[in-house]
């Protein structure tokens, strides 16, 4: 694990002070060592978390004869196997580090290599015979990589977008379109970010430099996979259910101890949710002397009892650490490494379970992936309705559109509260969804999806800039509905959308950042591509009955999981933001409302008062806008106004 970062021309500056100003950026990334090669039309580095061949795994990594040289980010989980077949075809390793099967598999197979390999990873290679420069992405997106390209045709890159902006001399313009899709989705999708100059590689792809042009090529992409799915769905042989419960116990099982490669000590998140629990269970049986750690939070939502049970019960040791209120002055610290406007409030316990991890081990497991990858969401539970409510005769629907308009918003959110459906967005879709009939089908669902706007975003942004703003959404959102042709497979189809836009965008971006800022290394077992494949080529209508309310999954793991466990509630992993905004009330008006604020070019200031008025623990509408607000006014502050500066101040003293 580590930050990696280069360019290629910038002869006319100091490239040297350029590589160690990038480095100095995302040390916390790789305190162990800082690593870099300057060629005649490249410059690479990279700053090491040592993990695996402790004192030789050095990078750049380079082949037998010094022409492929390369530096990565992540893990490889497979090395092993390929570097034996490696060996057998003659290469020689002079390491016995995961990084250096990249550049053999390079000098074996051409830039396709990454076809070969499985991994968590983002990696930069550069052959000097060809002068051809490769930076690619893992297929998920669980390790990211900015880049930008500059007019003369040069390309930069780095693990954090900040090693660019804050050296480089990058306009710092923002892209509205970024943040209209922050305000919408709070976080910013892959290829955009903030910047209007910075892009994001998106999972699946790798980026080919050579003479000043730049080819971005795809060698993964998950509707080929459902799309290959469906496809050979008819000459597909029926195997039983036992068949497809022991393929995938001994499957996850193999990922797992694939994923507890490692040459310092591992520990596991544990939570008391399904996936988690899974992951330590096999981890523990795996690795007896492993250790997991809870984070504890005020009120019915917290875990840590349960986490405790369960980890008893396997027989490990555990650790619990309380969430307090003070972890919210350091928001200014987290949205530093962050990079990018984030709202996501699970940051801070993902953020402080990072840190207490991190003061004895240097890798983690975690069950990040498993909602998406099993159906876990509340609204997958919808299709079995959904499906009834396909038969109602449009003229009945017709007649029930005036009735259910009247339905009081209150009534339809208790409703939708004794469903399990939580959290802002969900709620607010759900009363939108019940007064509009048009959209009780499957069809429909898929309309409504693509229009999803939150009403607190329409209100909250002034209209000029909300010119436009559904149709961004809607077009973003095409991308990866494409295949809803097949409406016996919508739940397929939305796993592969939360796949590629809410996973990439928002979970594992939250983990990696968090996570580095600690130094710490989190590994998803849940997030790789080999499971992932193997759940899309399950028959198709076995697997869109499975994926709703995680139903395969609790019953191919029911012996494996405790009562407590497979019976509970599903919890967000989050804390009491109501609690702690409505405590810190006057502090979040004064940065949001003061004169000189960024957010007031953007915000309908009459609106956003009102929000801030109202009971911000009660009403989840008017906090997700006032926090929202916050985020993006913060963000400002650090990389507008202090210039990207790390910042060693509280959100207190932002609003004095």
């Amino acid at each position: 694990m580590c930050g990696i970062f280069g360019f290629t021309g910038y002869h006319d500056r100091d490239r040297l002070n350029i590589i160690q100003s990038m480095s100095n950026l995302l040390t916390h990334r790789g305190p162990d060592n800082f690593g870099f090669w300057i060629g005649e039309s490249v410059a690479l580095g990279m700053n090491r978390l040592s993990i695996i061949d402790l004192y030789r795994g050095f990078q750049p990594i380079w082949n037998e004869d010094k022409t492929v040289v390369v530096i990565l980010n992540g893990e490889i989980y497979n090395y092993k196997i390929l570097t034996e077949l490696l060996k057998e075809k003659g290469h020689l390793f002079y390491t016995t580090s995961d990084t250096e099967v990249l550049v053999h598999l390079y000098e074996e197979y051409g830039p396709l290599f990454v076809e070969k390999i499985s991994g968590m990873f983002a990696y930069a290679l550069f052959d000097l015979k060809k002068e051809k420069l490769f930076l690619g992405r893992d297929r998920i997106g669980i390790k990211p990589l900015y880049y930008y390209l500059d007019k003369t045709g040069d390309i930069a890159f780095a693990s954090e977008a900040k090693a660019l902006i804050n050296t480089l001399g990058i306009s710092k313009d923002i892209n509205n379109e970024a943040l209209k899709l922050f305000f919408a989705l709070f976080y910013v999708p892959e290829p955009l970010t903030i910047w209007e100059k910075i892009k994001k590689l998106e999972p699946g792809y790798y980026l080919e430099w050579s003479n000043y042009d730049v080819r971005k090529i795809c060698y993964w992409d998950l509707n080929n996979v459902i799309y290959s799915a469906i496809n050979s769905e008819p000459k597909r042989k029926q195997i039983d259910a036992k068949s497809y419960k022991e393929e995938l116990q001994y499957l996850f099982k193999s990922l797992i101890k694939e994923h507890l490669i490692s040459d310092v000590p591992v520990a596991t998140l544990l939570s008391s949710g399904i996936d988690s629990t899974l992951v330590t269970r096999f981890a523990s049986e795996i690795s007896p002397t492993i250790t997991s750690f809870t984070i504890s939070t005020e009120g019915e939502d917290d875990e840590s009892s349960i986490a405790q049970e369960t980890a008893k019960s396997f027989n490990i040791a555990h650790y619990i650490k309380p969430a307090n209120m003070s972890i919210l002055n350091k928001l200014p610290l987290l949205l530093w490494h962050l990079d990018e406007p984030f709202a996501d409030s699970s940051m801070f316990p993902t953020y402080i379970i990072s840190n207490v991890i991190s003061q004895t081990h240097r890798v983690a497991l975690s069950g990040d992936g498993g909602d998406e990858v099993f159906g876990g969401y509340n609204y997958y539970r919808m299709f079995p309705y959904l499906i009834r409510a396909e038969k109602i005769p449009i003229v009945i629907k017709s007649i029930l559109g005036p009735v259910v308009k009247l339905l009081p918003d209150a009534l339809i959110s208790q409703i939708a509260k004794k469903l399990g459906i939580q959290g802002t967005a969900s709620i607010d879709r759900s009363i939108r969804f019940i007064k509009s009939p048009s959209y009780w089908s499957l069809d429909g669902t898929f309309q409504f999806a693509k229009e999803w706007i939150p009403s607190n975003t329409r209100k909250l942004l002034f209209p000029y800039k909300y010119i436009e703003f559904k149709s961004i959404i809607n077009n973003y959102f095409s991308r990866f509905l494409s295949i809803s042709d097949y409406k016996e497979y919508y739940p397929i189809i939305y796993s592969a959308l939360d796949l590629s836009l809410g996973l990439p965008g928002d979970m594992l971006t939250k983990v990696d950042r968090m996570s580095m800022a600690n130094s710490l290394e989190i590994r998803v077992p849940f997030c790789d591509h080999r499971l992932i494949e193997w759940m899309f080529n399950l028959p198709l209508r076995f697997l869109s009955n499975a994926l709703i309310g995680k139903r395969f999954l609790k019953e191919v793991f029911k012996d494996y999981i405790p009562q407590k466990v497979m019976e509970g509630k599903k919890r967000g992993f989050g804390i009491p933001l109501g609690q702690w905004l409505e405590k810190d009330k006057k502090i979040i008006a004064n940065i949001i409302l003061a004169k000189k604020s960024y957010i007031r070019e953007y915000l309908n200031e009459k609106y956003i008062l009102n929000e801030i008025k109202s009971n911000l623990i009660k009403d989840d509408i008017a906090r997700y806008s006032v926090w929202a607000s916050l985020i993006f006014e913060v963000w400002a502050k650090i990389f507008i106004e202090m210039k990207g500066a790390k910042p060693d101040y509280s959100l207190k003293e932002i609003a004095k």
